[in-house]
């Protein structure tokens, strides 16, 4: 294979995003010279006087209606929501959003349906914003003559500073009277625009249909009022009065991508990439950011990201987008600090205490999280949200009672909130209780309108019976949940498994080829296309079905990417070439892997600036594929070497541990394939990992209250205890699971894994005391104690991941004890574990010694 295939093989089922780091501004309001009078008359014709090249944040208000009209009740929102996005088109101008507008009014404890947003209100409401102005109006009706008559507030005194007023005949006028107000309110801001701005009108940039924007506010009002599905059909009619409507088509897109809806969502992306000139530039932004995801051009998401927040300094989604980021490469820690930029921006948006009390529970830390979540309760007393919230935050850190009190609390203030049943049903399947989580999954599954979510009650409707021994209808509700979501691989891979164990290899081949049909359709999908791709290739690598076709669509499709220049589709290319290179792998056609990768460009330097902030190798991800191409490394060995070597000096000088240390993992296999213990002793060493087999491993104990209940192990240690199970008699072993790669994979060690608890043992030999670090990441749920001291404890499902957690400890002078249980519902099952300094790197010093030395 050519000594350079291309590094970005590693960025295969990980998308990855730049970060970036904007300087904000510290803003100050400048009054003109005139304040200095009393007189009120002058106060009521100043303006805002702008210091040189400093941007304006705004507020909006609702409207007060006093048309005497009840049809015309939705020009409140409606008119606010046009003049937003008339005025955003300005780049000196930062406009609050109504989602954050809506937010502010209920913690003053105000009303959007309210008739007295007042100037006492207006300036509550600014100061709560850290707005600079606040704007407030009135829309009248004589005759058949229309008026908006607006006020321009200081909020921080109370200063009106200007009042303005247009008219219109006829509804219709609405949209030049806006166009109007808005040019009349930038000009009494005196913004100084450093080069003239092309605005556009607001019917240009939205929609000049006015049944078409009723439509929409009102669905964005059910919205607001946590009532989506009944927000559908308000969109859906918005975009049948005008088709060209991007406001309505990006609120309704995600609705169609959570229902399953794979034709409408693709309709709809092609309209938005029709339109998007049309549209407001934060609205460009949202399209481009779905444009980059469809199409897997994670340079152009970044890219577009990052101007986002160039242009928008303040605008929390920006930042929330990048803390999304952050959450999905699993690093918790710069998750946090956009979080916490957010509260900067707005101290009070629950939403970000929300999510910073889930960011802190996947670290592990537990008074953090409930501190954040309790905050939250406190900004939203009355939702639900706050309570489901609390409630899976005890449920992960083991404290059922607690999480019982919470969902139950929650579902109190809303008895159909389906993620609060949902979990209801995973704690009473924690706890034993099968016959009352499958009431709630049945429960779960008939309230949801989303085709995943039903799949994942039938799935977790399946587990609960087969733990009741109840196969028949286990193996029904498997296959409804295929039929809800063909992707849900969890599910897919329990299904082949049991057939192949049975023996039952035509329900396997017929599973196999229907899947294999239903991924090959979607490849003329926009939307769907990358996920099919992917889908085909593991059948074909990871289940052996039709090898030869797969081969043949991959290669089609990296001619035609072949042509294209951007390096953005030089990534995608090489994600595929490097399935295709495992296909060629594992039909043993290694003649024509070189050619594969001829002229192949290595990553640019400039990607490993934010690869390192990825945090998400997973077993299930990066080890298993790369586990696959050792299977073709060994064939040649010397290739093998040659090519995690300079990964592995690439990775380092650019300080991107996680992956340095995978590929020494990874390059440590190949050492013992090739009988080189030394220089696999010096791998592990460096990553501060035992050889396997000093792990003492046992186990599969029964699951029922497995992450609570005190199994042997817990309790007392006995290396020649032979204990009965149902699955059959267990015992200590020693690990072995055929890869060097520091991964204890109890799938491979033990039978009959699934929903099983299993624990690992190991003694850690220290010259003298001191601190460590102990780095790991499991799949599933664990708990780890040193020194018979528990030191760690999470009650969560989801891969095994490199260096998710980390824990400082201190090591005794001598042995030190060090016990692991991980528990198992479907699927994968193991851990990760090392023992390293401050700085990640393993002690030349320490000793690992199995239990039975």
């Amino acid at each position: 294979m050519k000594k350079y295939i291309s590094i970005l093989c590693l960025l295969i089922f990980c998308s990855l995003y730049l970060t970036c780091d904007q300087q904000q501004e510290k803003r100050k309001i400048k009054l003109s010279d005139q304040f200095a009078t009393k007189d009120l008359s002058q106060q009521l014709t100043t303006t805002i006087r702008l210091e040189p090249k400093e941007r304006r944040t705004i507020a909006v208000l609702f409207f007060q209606n006093l048309t005497g009209d009840q049809n015309l009740e939705w020009l409140k929102k409606g008119v606010t929501e046009m003049l937003i996005r008339a005025l955003s088109q300005s780049s000196n101008l930062s406009i609050l959003s109504t989602d954050r507008l809506i937010e502010i009014l209920d913690r003053v404890g105000a009303t959007t349906t309210s008739q007295d947003i007042d100037l006492d209100l207006a300036a509550l409401v600014g100061r709560e914003a850290n707005v600079e102005a606040v704007l407030i109006g009135q829309i009248k009706k004589t005759g058949g003559v229309f008026s908006i008559n607006v006020k321009l507030q200081e909020p921080s005194q109370g200063f009106v500073l200007r009042e303005e007023s247009v008219e219109g005949k006829g509804i219709d006028a609405i949209f030049s009277m806006v166009d109007e107000l808005t040019s009349k309110v930038k000009n009494d801001l005196q913004l100084a625009f450093e080069k003239a701005e092309a605005i556009r009108g607001i019917s240009d940039i939205t929609t000049n249909n006015l049944d078409a924007w009723r439509e929409f506010t009102i669905g964005k009002d059910l919205i607001d009022k946590y009532l989506s599905n009944d927000a559908v059909a308000h969109f859906e009619r918005a975009i049948e009065l005008d088709s060209t409507f991007a406001a309505a088509i990006l609120k309704l897109y995600p609705m169609y991508l959570k229902a399953g809806d794979s034709d409408k969502t693709q309709q709809l992306f092609r309209k938005l990439m029709e339109i998007k000139p049309n549209c407001t530039k934060k609205e460009q932004f949202e399209i481009e950011l779905l444009a980059a995801s469809v199409s897997n051009d994670d340079l152009k998401f970044l890219e577009t990201l990052e101007q986002w927040l160039q242009q928008f300094p303040e605008d929390r989604d920006a930042y929330m987008r990048m803390a999304d980021v952050y959450r999905s490469w699993n690093n918790q820690e710069a998750e946090i600090k956009n979080l916490e930029k957010i509260l900067e921006i707005d101290p009070k948006y629950k939403i970000a205490y929300n999510r910073l009390g889930y960011a802190y529970a996947n670290l592990g830390d537990f008074d953090k999280a409930v501190t954040a979540i309790e905050q939250y309760i406190k900004l939203a007393p009355d939702e639900v949200n706050p309570y489901d919230s609390a409630g899976e935050i005890y449920f992960q850190f083991g404290e059922y009672d607690k999480a019982e009190q919470y969902f139950k609390r929650a579902l109190a203030i809303n008895d159909s909130f389906v993620h609060s049943i949902n979990l209801l049903g995973q704690l009473n399947l924690s706890k034993g209780n099968y016959k009352e989580a499958l009431k709630l999954y049945h429960k779960y599954r008939d309230l949801t309108t989303n085709s995943w979510e039903r799949a994942e009650a039938c799935f977790m409707i399946g587990n609960s019976h087969l733990l009741l021994n109840n196969k028949t209808e286990a193996w029904k509700h498997y296959e409804k949940t295929l039929t809800e979501n063909p992707y849900h691989f969890r599910c897919f891979d329990l299904i082949t498994d049991t057939y192949t164990s049975s023996d039952d290899s035509i329900r396997v081949n017929n599973l196999l080829e229907k899947s294999y049909q239903y991924f090959q359709a979607k490849l003329n999908s926009e939307t769907d296309r990358t996920r099919a791709l992917f889908s085909l290739a593991y059948l074909s690598i990871i289940h052996n079905i039709k090898k030869t076709e797969s081969t043949e669509i991959l290669n089609a499709v990296i001619k035609e990417l072949e042509k294209r220049s951007s390096p953005s589709v030089v990534l995608h290319l090489t994600d595929l070439k490097f399935l295709l290179t495992l296909l060629y792998g594992a039909t043993e056609q290694f003649d024509l892997i070189d050619p594969l990768w001829f002229n192949q460009d290595i990553i640019p330097d400039e990607f490993w600036r934010f690869i390192k902030d990825a945090h998400n190798n997973s077993y299930s991800g990066n080890w298993k594929t790369f586990g696959l191409l050792n299977d073709i490394f060994y064939h040649e060995v010397g290739r093998g070497f040659e090519f995690y070597s300079e990964l592995i000096d690439l990775a380092n000088k650019n300080q991107a541990q996680s992956f340095e240390m995978m590929f020494r993992l990874l390059l440590a296999d190949l050492y013992k394939f090739g009988n080189d213990t030394e220089r696999l002793k010096e791998q592990l060493a460096v990553a501060g990992i035992p050889f396997e087999k000093t792990w003492m491993v046992i186990g599969p104990f029964e699951y029922h209250d497995g992450f609570r209940k005190k199994y042997p192990p817990e309790k007392k240690i006995d290396l020649n205890k032979i204990y009965k199970e149902k699955s059959g008699q267990v015992c200590w072993q020693h690990a072995h699971d055929d890869r060097e790669d520091g991964f204890i994979n109890f799938r491979a060690i033990f039978q009959n894994t699934n929903w099983k608890v299993g624990y690992g043992l190991i003694f850690i030999d220290s010259p003298d005391e001191r601190l460590v670090q102990f780095r790991f990441g499991t799949d599933d749920a664990s708990k780890i104690w040193l020194n018979d001291q528990e030191i760690w404890k999470l009650n969560r499902t989801g891969d095994a991941i490199f260096d998710a957690y980390n824990r400082t400890v201190k090591l005794n002078k001598g042995r030190n004890k060090v016990l692991i249980k991980v528990t198992n519902m479907v699927g994968d099952w193991g851990f990760f574990f090392r023992v390293t300094d401050a700085n990640g790197i393993g002690f030349e010093d320490l000793r690992f010694v199995a239990a039975d030395e």
